[in-house]
Order: C-alpha cells, then structure tokens, then sequence
C-alpha cells in the first residue's frame, strides 16, 4: 500500500533562495587551500522581474528579439543582473601579490563580471544561483527531517 503524498511535500524554501547562502567555486579546493566563495541570492521574483524587464528592452531595440543583441550587450545585461540581483559576497579570492594579501571586494567582483575576460566568474555565478534554487528544495526536506 502507498502513503499519501501531503500537500506541503512540493514547497520550496523560498527563504534559501532571497536570502541567498555562500558556495564554493568548483573544483577551487584542488588548486588551492583556501577555497573561494560567492555569496548569492537564487532566483528570486524580483531577479525573473528584473530579467523579464532588460530582456524587453532590448527587444524593443533589435525587432522583438533580444536574442539578436550583439553579445556585448547581452553580457552587460547580464552582468547588471548579477550585480543588483544575485551576487551579495565574495570572500577567499585575492588580488596579491602574495597568496593571501588584498582580497578581493564585491565591488571589484561585481564591476569584472561584464569583463569578458572574466567569463568564467559570470558562469561560477549564474551556476552558483542555479544551485541555491534548485537546493532550497533540498534545504527545506532535511530541515523538516525527511
């Protein structure tokens, strides 16, 4: 026989996601001994708002599509996202010269993310916000004890 299945099984811990938690960049723990962390919001109704409103905008520009926006474009829309959105701590990430001298500032972290040097920051981001949202699930099971 099965057990029924309560109606607050499928209720997302909405409270991990607006308040966002710290994760490690991937695989950082095999470089090095500190291990660097973003701190960030998952995807909250204000950041799919916000997202909805910069996606119209250049919509209006490009004929209806912002996905024809010269790429450019679209990473400083993106970059504007995590900045005002997601991002909300960076911690364990140094400018140098020596190992552990002059960490590195959120508004420093922010500001190189429309760099497309700095690509691989964006995708950490976008990756770690991802991973909020889908764990507040998670989060929410392990707190009642399932």
């Amino acid at each position: 026989m099965s057990n029924p299945m309560l109606f607050n099984t499928l209720k997302v811990d909405t409270a991990a996601i607006n308040e966002g938690r710290a994760v490690p960049f991937p695989g950082a723990d095999k470089v090095t001994k500190i291990v660097p962390e973003v701190t960030v919001r998952g995807y909250t109704d204000d950041f799919i708002n916000a997202r909805n409103a910069a996606r119209r905008a250049l919509a209006d520009k490009y004929d209806g599509d912002w996905q024809s926006a010269p790429n450019e474009e679209v990473r400083q829309m993106n970059a504007r996202l995590l900045k005002d959105h997601i991002v909300t701590g960076i911690s364990g990430l140094f400018n140098g010269p020596g190992p552990e001298e002059n960490p590195v500032t959120l508004e420093q972290f922010t500001a190189a993310l429309a760099d497309p040097v700095y690509a691989k920051y964006a995708d950490i981001c976008w990756q770690a916000a991802a991973k909020v949202t889908q764990d507040a699930e998670k989060q929410r099971a392990e707190a009642e004890g399932n």
